[in-house]
């Protein structure tokens, strides 16, 4: 499990990341959009696949940020949404 090779935070706040792993073998050829993710999510996704590489050596983890998810907790309007991280990410 990649998350136990990776230290925990005692902070509440932290950022989470899970990935689904799927193999190019198995899944049709998707187009990446990129973008760039807050540099605490980057270090985040970084560390996970980080991770990985040494759990699942050789393999390497290749993001496809389109196809996942994000939970967001906005103060301002009191509401939790979840949502498509490519939309979250715009200024």
């Amino acid at each position: 499990n990649v998350h136990s090779t990776m230290s925990t935070s005692s902070d509440p706040d932290a950022t989470v990341v899970d990935a689904a792993i799927i193999s190019h073998i198995f899944w049709p050829t998707i187009q990446r959009d990129q973008f760039n993710h807050h540099p605490n999510i980057q270090s985040e996704l970084d560390r996970f696949s980080e991770a990985y590489g040494q759990l699942k050596n050789p393999r390497r983890l290749v993001w496809y940020d389109q196809l996942g998810t994000v939970q967001l907790d906005l103060d301002v309007v009191e509401s939790t949404e979840g949502g498509n991280p490519v939309l979250s990410t715009k200024s």
